[in-house]
C-alpha cells in the first residue's frame, strides 16, 4: 500500500515572503515620483509581467500598500496612488515639510496652551531643571494643505515661553518659536515606529493599530542649554526621513 506524503499548501499572500519584495519595489517606485498623487497604477497584469511573478503576489502587495495609505481601490477602475510623502531631509531642525514634495504644498501649524505647571518628573530630567520650575504644556498640530499629519505635547520653560501662546501660524513650528522668543540653536531627536492608539488614531484620522512615527525632542539653546521637550506622533504615510550619512574609516 503506498505511503501518502503530504503535499505543502502554496504560500497564502501575505505569508509569501515574494510580497514583501514586491510591496517594497512597488514602494520604491512612489518615493522616487514613478506615479504622481491621484495616479492609477498599473493593473495586476501589467505588474505581474514587471515582476515576474503571479497575480496573488500583486494582489498581497497591493494590499499591504491599502493598509499603509499609500493606495486605494477603486471599484471597477483600479488602484490609485492616494499621495506621495515629503522626503524630509534630516540635515537641519525644520518642520516646513512643503517644500519637500514633488510640489511645494503649504503647512499651517495651530498651538494650544494645555496647562503651565511644575514640570513632571520625566520633563524636569529632560530639561535639566527642577520639578519645581514651571513649564508651558502645549498642544501642536501641523497640517499640510488642510490634512493633519502631526500631533504632539511640547514642554516649555516658562521663563523661556512666554511668548508662546495659542495661535496659528503657517510654515515651520521651530520658526515660529524662534518669532515667540525661544533661543533654537539644535535638537536632540529620536524616532521609532509605534502603533496608533485610539486618541492618537482619531486625531490624525488613521484606523487604530496603524503604524505612526513617534518622536521624543529635546530642543537647545545656542549655548547647549535645553529649553523644550517633546512627544510627537506623525503619519508616516505623509512623511518619510531621509539623511545622507558618511562611513567613518578606522576602530569605532
Amino acid at each position: 500500500m503506498p505511503i501518502a506524503t503530504a503535499v505543502p499548501a502554496p504560500p497564502q499572500p501575505l505569508t509569501d515572503p515574494r510580497v514583501v519584495l514586491v510591496r517594497d519595489l512597488l514602494r520604491e517606485d512612489i518615493r522616487r515620483g514613478r506615479f504622481d498623487a491621484g495616479s492609477v497604477l498599473p493593473g495586476e497584469h501589467e505588474l505581474m509581467l514587471e515582476y515576474s511573478t503571479t497575480r496573488s503576489v500583486v494582489r498581497g502587495a497591493l494590499q499591504m500598500l491599502r493598509t499603509e495609505g499609500l493606495v486605494e481601490r477603486r471599484q471597477g477602475t483600479g488602484t490609485y496612488l492616494v499621495d506621495r510623502q515629503a522626503m524630509h531631509p534630516l540635515d537641519t531642525l525644520s518642520a516646513d515639510i512643503g517644500r519637500h514634495y514633488r510640489r511645494e504644498r503649504t503647512v499651517t501649524g495651530r498651538i494650544s496652551v494645555v496647562d503651565v505647571m511644575p514640570a513632571p518628573g520625566p520633563i524636569a530630567a529632560g530639561l535639566q531643571i527642577s520639578t519645581t520650575e514651571l513649564v508651558r504644556h502645549l498642544d501642536v498640530e501641523m497640517h499640510v494643505d488642510g490634512a493633519i499629519y502631526h500631533i504632539a505635547s511640547s514642554y516649555v520653560r516658562e521663563s523661556d515661553a512666554r511668548g508662546m501662546q495659542g495661535a496659528t501660524f503657517t510654515g515651520d513650528y521651530y520658526q515660529h518659536m524662534e518669532n515667540s522668543g525661544v533661543d533654537l540653536g539644535s535638537a536632540e531627536i529620536t524616532f521609532e515606529a509605534v502603533n496608533a492608539d485610539g486618541p492618537t488614531a482619531l486625531r490624525l484620522g488613521l484606523p487604530a493599530g496603524r503604524a505612526v512615527m513617534l518622536f521624543r525632542r529635546i530642543s537647545l539653546d545656542g549655548s547647549g542649554r535645553p529649553v523644550e521637550m517633546g512627544f510627537g506622533r506623525l503619519r508616516s504615510d505623509k512623511l518619510a526621513l531621509v539623511s545622507r550619512m558618511p562611513r567613518k574609516r578606522g576602530r569605532q
